[in-house]
């Protein structure tokens, strides 16, 4: 849903996240395949399903990101 909302996620770039946050090395790796397997569009089933309107949450706070950055 990410990548199909334009949200294309670089593996590498979520591990160092998950390691930015405290994440154990087990799930930092987890995270990695999940992400590496979903880019090329490999479908995973999800425990929870994400509310269609948080991904226009997601654009925003990209958003404005960009536009804090670019100040």
């Amino acid at each position: 849903m990410l990548c199909n909302a334009g949200f294309p996620l670089e593996a590498e770039t979520v591990q160092c996240w998950a390691l930015a946050h405290c994440w154990s090395a087990n799930m930092q790796g987890r995270l990695f395949e999940y992400v590496r397997d979903i880019n090329p569009g490999k479908c995973r089933r999800a425990l929870r399903v994400v509310r269609s309107e948080y991904i226009d949450t997601l654009r925003e706070r990209a958003r404005s990101a960009t536009d804090e950055s670019e100040s």
